[in-house]
């Protein structure tokens, strides 16, 4: 499958702050283009796009993915766990959760330890689609490395763990 390389690299020609976007249009960033949170927010939007339509036969964005794809490798999750990893409120949670529950990928189990937390759990339905899952994202990543090469792969990833690390500092 080709790969839109141009829409996943920061354009190479700039002139003043403005970045080419079609054949006769230009957007002035007036700087915000080198700010690191404007870019991380450009390129997972674009990742997240790309990944949605390569996920939408299984009626699954990348955010139901994950929860599928963590609920797997971690039976019992609660959702709490799930909202301080996505940094979301419980209420987006409670809807990823109430959308692969009527999709009969998961369902909840009360916790013995607490019975105010509910652990989330795959279905069968939730394991039979998990591997297909798995092999659409692993391909898209794949694809994705292939177009940045493995050095600058290995680069980001070793930027995103820093940039992890320390916005758990402070």
């Amino acid at each position: 499958m080709m790969h839109d390389v141009q829409a996943i690299r920061r354009p190479e020609t700039r002139l003043e702050g403005k970045t080419p976007v079609g054949a006769d249009q230009s957007i002035d960033f007036n700087g915000l283009n080198s700010l690191f949170g404007f870019q991380i927010g450009i390129l997972h939007a674009i990742i997240t796009t790309k990944l949605e339509v390569r996920l939408r036969p299984l009626g699954l964005s990348p955010k139901l993915a994950s929860v599928l794809w963590l609920s797997d490798a971690n039976p019992g999750i609660p959702q709490l766990v799930l909202t301080r990893l996505f940094g979301v409120n419980r209420t987006t949670i409670n809807a990823f959760v109430r959308d692969l529950r009527d999709k009969n990928l998961i369902y909840l189990e009360q916790s013995e330890n607490d019975k105010r937390v509910f652990g989330i759990h795959l279905t069968e339905e939730g394991k039979r689609i998990l591997p297909v899952l798995k092999a659409i994202v692993i391909e898209f990543e794949r694809e994705f490395e292939r177009s940045i090469g493995a050095n600058s792969a290995a680069m980001f990833n070793q930027l995103v763990e820093v940039l992890k690390i320390k916005s758990l500092d402070g």
